[in-house]
């Protein structure tokens, strides 16, 4: 038998529709008995505050790492801003997302002037850097 253990954690205020982005407003810190739980617990808010909801959370549910996802920071055929840095120069320009992404994913991008698709990283909403400077 498992002795009770009892911590403040992070559960939903109300219910947190799937693709719903977490605010502050939406959580709140309650004591639950964490002794059985095998998904993980949250206990700091700055770790869910602007995570995407993977699928529903009930209102008074405690939230685990499980249920929540980095938000899409780029759209398909959105238009972004491409960085490329080299040597501590850093150039900018403009292109087309190929396909959506999180922070952290690698995506298609073509360049509006130069009309070439390259890689690049998704750093920001609307941003992306390259993973190498044009013309190597």
């Amino acid at each position: 038998m498992k002795p009770d253990i009892y911590l403040p954690v992070i559960v939903a205020k109300n219910t947190l529709e799937r693709g719903a982005v977490i605010s502050p407003s939406d959580i709140e810190l309650k004591k639950r008995n964490i002794s059985s739980s095998r998904a993980g617990v949250i206990t700091n808010p700055d770790e869910v505050v602007g995570l995407t909801v993977k699928r529903r959370i009930r209102d008074l549910q405690p939230i685990s790492p499980a249920q929540l996802d980095q938000p899409i920071m780029v759209d398909r055929g959105q238009r972004v801003v491409m960085i490329a840095e080299q040597d501590g120069i850093e150039a900018r320009t403009m292109g087309e997302a190929m396909k959506k992404g999180r922070k952290g994913d690698m995506i298609k991008v073509k360049n509006e002037s130069s009309q070439r698709v390259v890689s690049a990283v998704v750093d920001n909403m609307g941003v992306v850097r390259m993973l190498y400077a044009p013309g190597q």
